[in-house]
């Protein structure tokens, strides 16, 4: 994570007493967990046991483990490019986020060179994220420098438009 990611989580922060979703926990090289303090619950999930993971998963699976509806705020951050299989994994994702809740994304642009951790696989564009979001509520959509684009989604609808095809990494 670099510090401008941590900084445009920083300024979303969660409402009081928030259920806080994020997705890629593991700390490898930083956190964004304690720009949430007031969450009431914040759960960390990532595919390997490791600092800030408090549940080993994958990100398609979080219908089998939470209910519709769960969390207040989901976050995603310098992950969703690692996920192979990134239309399940964000249509699971937003199952699990309230109607009203607020989505956090943030991936590296094209300008970012492959960073294998474990896999790398795609880059999308602001306007990607326009049209997999077009029926929500976008409160902010930006650069995160360097390298990066940041995007925070109210959610307003069940209907996300995952017929994009991201840019792949080679």
């Amino acid at each position: 994570m670099n510090n401008s990611t941590y900084l445009f989580t920083r300024r979303i922060g969660a409402k009081r007493d928030d259920k806080v979703l994020e997705i890629g926990s593991l700390n490898v090289n930083g956190t964004i967990r304690d720009n949430f303090p007031t969450a009431s619950e914040y759960v960390g999930i990532d595919i390997r046991e490791g600092k800030c993971v408090d549940v080993v998963m994958f990100a398609e699976d979080l219908p089998k483990h939470y209910k519709a509806g769960y969390f207040d705020m989901v976050l995603s951050c310098n992950t969703m490019e690692h996920i192979e299989h990134w239309k399940e994994a964000l249509a699971a994702s937003w199952e699990v986020l309230r109607m009203g809740g607020r989505m956090c994304i943030v991936t590296p642009t094209a300008e970012k060179k492959r960073h294998n951790h474990p896999w790398d696989y795609w880059r999308w564009t602001l306007g990607d994220y326009k049209k997999i979001f077009k029926d929500q509520g976008i409160l902010k959509a930006e650069e995160v420098k360097p390298a990066g684009i940041g995007v925070l989604i109210e959610k307003r609808t069940d209907t996300l438009f995952l017929d994009i095809e991201p840019f792949k990494v080679k």
